[in-house]
């Protein structure tokens, strides 16, 4: 009862398979083309990030980076020159007067740090002045931004077909909204390093999982030590790895993309194992992926931290180890459930039931661990409300918020992806999910999933919009080279293809054009130019202007820089009591920094709390990090307490509750007219 005889097929080799996908627009010798058209795409993407809004960033001497986070980057970059390739976990110089754990992952600074002494040590002849390291890390987040047109490629080309990899390609370059915004000249933050190494490494993986299709790749050549055919899986499965790896050292809440690669993974299984196939292809990869990210976080762990997810901790090797496991599991299913000739249902039946068995011994066993996991879950899966909702991150992409209360609306989306790019990605995602249950295919599969999540994410929380414009680059892509593959065969196009590529002088070309070109051709390919131009024109335009306006740094920018260079040069210095740089030991929980005599704490709203630490060299009370600001139900002493006190005698008893060793824990306050 519930077996059946199932013969296990390997997976088809890549010749067969390909007489079964889409119509292509295929040409000999296309490569070099291609690979022009990229570098173009590239050069246009960082002409827009960094040439267009040079104007902004880089005024007189000033390199104006983007407020709030982008400012403190800076500041932990040039710590990390000092102590190179060291960065501080813990700072002194901001939330006074406890200090701050910094949960920004250590890549970006080293990264940052690393190219700054290169370039210091050509053309500084030694250290790197100041103006290079400025230099540095303003130009960082645009190359980072242009280079995601190569892993975005990479996919769609995998996914369709070359036109398919550089529409996507070219969409993602001149998408206007929060990607372009986040990788903008001297918008210096960890961002744009998500979005890349994120898209790397779901492009790595899938390159492995198809390479290892078309070779046949499985655990018995493992185990014969057959290189031969492991060899080119086993290195983008290595490069997936190490790109997972970079993400999570990037941005520690990074495991959010490992479960996005295993519950595609899964799927892919599942398909496989119905229609009677191996998965070694898909476990393989995976297996190796999640072991080599394990093997390079392992140095930055902070195993005094438990499980939390937004540092790196015992939470990150739980779940690559998990991950790894994962893919293991899989395979032994599907291994024993065939030993016993079980019908193939059973394979997604007993990995449910294994699925819940393991929910269940988490919670038990490692409740700490667990409730981790449902925080972080919730964080793609939960529309945020009540005070979280009024940080602009954390808003749902698909409310805005009015005096009565959150309105659904279309604004956001439209603003971040335009119109048409935006629903031609959510027609791509339908598309994509028929051919994904009509044909299985890997990477349809793990792109569907993946972009299904995230968009998921973006209804969360608007701040997986730089994430998303990836997905829609690709499903736009997707759909539209779909379109331009069926009006292809529709006219016939395979027929005249091969003369194409005989083309060699002008006379061969007025030749071909009088012997094959039809009116049919002609007006397919009208139709390809016009769908393509509704794609690209308006975030084309719109990338331009944004391109134009920068990062909004210069926005209120000069009176801050004025005012935080004033405090710094004529208020007193504590800096020979407690360096601006160095490496500084974390006080017990809860308890306070022990501060030297001569510091002081700067009073202001938590908004500019990076500015007066970077720009003046003090220590705010509150900071972007949202620490200090106070009150709640509790009307803990921070800014907000302080902000609001009815009379002097209130504000008073703030600060002495943030003092230390019996003086007020702030010398100066620092209002704007906002605050005023």
């Amino acid at each position: 009862m519930g077996k059946k005889n199932r013969k296990i097929r390997g997976v088809k080799p890549a010749a067969e398979t390909a007489k079964t996908s889409a119509p292509q627009i295929e040409i000999k010798n296309l490569k070099y083309l291609v690979w022009a058209l990229l570098a173009f795409i590239f050069i246009l993407s960082l002409y827009i990030r960094a040439v267009l809004p040079y104007d902004t960033i880089f005024v007189g001497n000033i390199v104006a980076f983007a407020s709030d986070d982008a400012v403190y980057q800076m500041r932990l970059v040039e710590n990390t020159i000092k102590t190179f390739p060291q960065r501080i976990s813990y700072d002194p110089w901001t939330y006074y007067p406890y200090g701050s754990s910094i949960h920004f992952g250590p890549l970006m600074s080293q990264m940052i740090a690393a190219l700054a002494i290169i370039e210091g040590f050509i053309f500084d002849g030694g250290a790197p002045s100041q103006r290079t390291i400025d230099v540095v890390g303003a130009y960082f987040p645009a190359v980072m931004g242009a280079l995601v047109v190569f892993p975005t490629y990479l996919i769609a080309r995998n996914l369709s077909n070359r036109f398919g990899g550089l529409l996507s390609a070219f969409m993602i370059a001149v998408l206007p909204g929060q990607f372009l915004q986040r990788s903008l000249l001297g918008f210096t933050d960890h961002h744009v390093l998500e979005t890349l190494f994120s898209t790397l490494t779901i492009a790595f993986f899938i390159v492995a999982v198809k390479k290892a299709r078309d070779s046949g790749a499985g655990y018995s050549h493992l185990r014969n030590r057959n290189w031969a055919v492991l060899r080119t899986p086993l290195v983008f499965s290595i490069l997936a790895g190490i790109s997972y790896a970079a993400y999570q050292l990037a941005w520690p809440a990074a495991s959010l993309m490992g479960g996005i690669i295993v519950v595609g993974s899964i799927a892919v299984a599942i398909f496989e194992h119905l229609r009677s196939r191996r998965i070694d292809h898909v476990v393989v990869p995976g297996t190796v992926m999640f072991t080599v990210a394990l093997l390079l976080i392992l140095p930055y762990i902070d195993f005094s931290r438990g499980f939390d997810a937004f540092f790196l901790s015992w939470f990150h090797i739980t779940v690559t180890i998990s991950g790894a496991l994962a893919f293991v599991i899989l395979a032994v299913v599907a291994h024993e459930l065939d030993k016993r000739d079980y019908a193939s249902y059973y394979y997604p039946l007993t990995l449910g039931a294994l699925a819940l068995v393991e929910l269940i011994v988490l919670r038990l066993a490692l409740p700490s661990f667990y409730s981790m996991f449902l925080g972080l879950l919730s964080i793609v899966t939960q529309r945020t409300t009540g005070g979280a909702n009024t940080i602009a991150e954390a808003m749902s992409m698909f409310y805005e918020n009015y005096g009565y209360g959150p309105v659904f609306t279309f604004a956001r989306v439209y603003d971040d992806f335009t119109v048409w790019g935006f629903w031609f990605a959510l027609i791509g995602l339908a598309v994509l999910a028929y051919d994904m249950l009509k044909k299985g295919k890997e990477e349809k599969v793990i792109v569907f999933f993946w972009s299904l999540i995230m968009l998921f994410a973006i209804y969360a929380q608007v701040r997986f919009s730089y994430y998303f414009a990836v997905n829609v680059a690709i499903l736009s892509g997707y759909v539209v080279s779909r379109i331009s593959g069926a009006a292809m065969e529709f006219v016939e196009w395979k027929g005249i293809e091969t003369e194409i590529g005989g083309i060699r002088s002008p006379d061969d070309l007025h030749t071909f054009i009088l012997d094959n070109v039809k009116l049919q051709h002609v007006l397919a390919l009208l139709l390809i130019l016009h769908v393509s131009y509704l794609l690209l024109s308006a975030p084309y335009g719109r990338a331009m202007d944004e391109g134009r306006w920068g990062s909004g740094a210069m926005r209120g920018y000069f009176p801050w820089y004025e005012a935080a260079t004033w405090m710094r040069e004529n208020t007193p210095s504590f800096e020979k009591d407690l360096p601006y740089y160095g490496v500084y030991k974390k006080p017990p929980a809860g308890e306070k920094y022990l501060y030297p005599d001569s510091a002081y704490g700067v009073m202001s709203w938590w908004d500019y709390g990076h500015i007066i630490t970077y720009w003046a060299h003090r220590i705010p009370n509150a900071n972007p990090f949202q620490a200090g600001i106070g009150g709640g139900l509790s009307h803990a002493p921070g800014a907000s307490t302080f902000l609001t006190a009815k009379s002097e005698e209130e504000a008073n008893d703030v600060l002495n509750l943030l003092g230390i060793k019996g003086k007020p824990g702030a010398r100066y306050i620092v209002s704007n007219a906002y605050m005023a």
